[in-house]
């Protein structure tokens, strides 16, 4: 799983099967705690209603993401599976 945040919707009038209902957003990976972004972002199918500016969790991994979305055909790549409420870092 990637921790990330939301930085983006995709709107498509056109879509596979697959995710015919769902949003899409675009997640860029972040520091936990600051959400300050890095890296590339990239296209996700989001499972739980994130919104932007969200911290989320990704799944990046395509058998995982088509076994979420219960297709094995689907060409996704990336699903959030999950709005972060709070986060606890222990100092070490």
């Amino acid at each position: 799983m990637i921790y990330s945040k939301v930085v983006g919707t995709v709107w498509a009038t056109e879509r596979g099967p697959t995710i015919q209902q769902a949003s899409l957003k675009l997640v860029a990976p972040c520091q936990p705690g600051t959400g300050i972004t890095y890296g590339p972002a990239i296209l996700a199918v989001d499972l739980v209603g994130c919104r932007k500016d969200d911290q989320v969790l990704v799944v990046y991994e395509g058998s995982s993401t088509r076994f979420a979305l219960g297709d094995k055909n689907s060409p996704c790549e990336a699903i959030v599976v999950g709005i972060v409420d709070r986060l606890d870092i222990e100092e070490t």
